[in-house]
């Protein structure tokens, strides 16, 4: 595969990551959470990967540093940005409807899991891909 095609699958899994993981952790869903996620949440994130992965990507691209070790902490970080900015987000959607005394902690649990995590192991799996093509493909 290209590297234009893993980066728009990278892409999309960057998107969808947080949408899908709040799916799975919300039980019951709250009100309207089709529309939330749709209409809120992808937007978002799309906003969020343009900000903080996007040049992640282009910074570890640009300067070849192609260590394993890199990835996940790129990774980690990116999501980590990507998952604050969408709670800012949506207390700014809510008005502050759903802060609570302790939602800073909360926050803080996300990025310890699932979130960073889950950035860390997208972009170790990525590096990987990446890994095995350039070791695939003639010198």
């Amino acid at each position: 595969m290209t590297e234009t095609l893993r980066f728009a699958i990278a892409y999309v899994i960057a998107v969808c990551a947080i949408p899908m993981v709040d799916g799975w952790l919300w039980e019951p869903h709250p009100p309207l959470y089709g529309f939330l996620i749709f209409a809120v949440y992808c937007p978002v994130t799309t906003v969020g990967t343009l900000a903080f992965a996007l040049p992640a990507y282009v910074l570890v691209h640009r300067r070849r540093w192609r260590a394993f070790w890199v990835a996940p902490i790129a990774g980690f970080v990116a999501a980590t940005l990507i998952w604050l900015f969408v709670q800012v987000a949506m207390l700014g959607f809510s008005g502050g409807a759903y802060l609570h005394d302790r939602e800073y902690i909360e926050w803080m649990r996300g990025i310890l899991w699932p979130y960073g995590p889950l950035g860390a192991a997208v972009a170790s799996l990525l590096w990987i891909w990446a890994w095995l093509e350039r070791r695939g493909s003639p010198k």
